[in-house]
């Protein structure tokens, strides 16, 4: 049987909750009442841009000027002058110099790999010349074997339907669904190299949304190192269910144990 505090602690702690519901429900309406004003104004910026921003005006201050200082005046910018420099111009230059680096670096990318999807149409002298100056950069990982590899390849890639040649992981695929690993395994490698490489945009967005997933509102307090272990486990959840974890497991238990003197 409860007792009478038991009972009244209950019904305190039922009208709490109740009312805090209440307060949230009325803080979601009002969020929602505002919807409609941000959407509007925000498809103002993307119609008209900045230049229909009304901008309140504000008194400029001036600075005291010494006795030894020249007699020329600062210059002074409007809001609408301020907004441009000292926001709208620097987001600009920012994204422009990303967007530079990022081409630079997908240039070098297909420099270096992109003979492989245009086997068909590039001659064996130059194919020749891309193979040895990829061997040239992944030495450790080719030998020079690699250049009539690939020219033997290029034979067979005209032979394999469309689906199969148009993308990097699908020549992947071909070499183990037609089991010609062992006869072209350096082109194997080399393939395995571009693969593994964070190429694609989509790894950050990836990384992000699983971010979501991961950092709730109950782990709020997680540690950089321990979020981003748990983020890279989430990501890779394929390779982690195929994981034996018993001998993890056993591991774990031995490095952990605790002696009793």
């Amino acid at each position: 049987m409860e007792s009478v505090n038991e009972v009244g602690k209950k019904k305190a702690s039922g009208s709490k909750n109740r009312k805090r519901a209440k307060e949230n429900a009325q803080k979601n309406a009002l969020l929602v009442s505002k919807m409609p004003k941000l959407q509007n104004y925000f498809f103002k910026l993307e119609t008209g841009g900045y230049q229909k921003i009304i901008y309140r005006s504000i008194r400029q201050k001036k600075r005291a000027v010494f006795f030894d200082e020249g007699g020329s005046e600062d210059i002074m910018f409007s809001e609408k002058e301020n907004m441009k420099i000292k926001t709208f111009f620097p987001i600009i230059d920012a994204l422009i110099s990303n967007l530079n680096k990022r081409k630079e670096a997908y240039n070098e990318l297909n420099e270096k790999f992109g003979f492989f999807l245009h086997l068909e149409d590039i001659d064996q002298t130059e194919l020749k010349l891309r193979a040895e100056k990829l061997v040239n950069i992944y030495e450790d990982d080719l030998d020079i074997e690699f250049v009539e590899e690939l020219l033997q390849f290029k034979q067979m890639v005209l032979c394999m339907p469309e689906s199969q040649k148009n993308s990097f992981h699908a020549l992947l695929k071909a070499l183990i669904k037609y089991n010609i690993s062992s006869t072209f395994p350096s082109i194997e490698i080399a393939l395995k190299i571009f693969t593994c490489m964070p190429c694609s945009n989509a790894s950050g967005e990836r990384s992000f949304s699983v971010l979501k997933r991961v950092k709730t509102y109950l782990r709020s307090s997680l540690a950089n190192e321990k979020t981003s272990s748990l983020s890279l486990l989430c990501m890779e959840s394929k390779v982690v269910k195929n994981i034996d974890w018993s001998t993890l497991v056993k591991r774990f238990a031995k490095d952990k144990a605790r002696k009793k003197l």
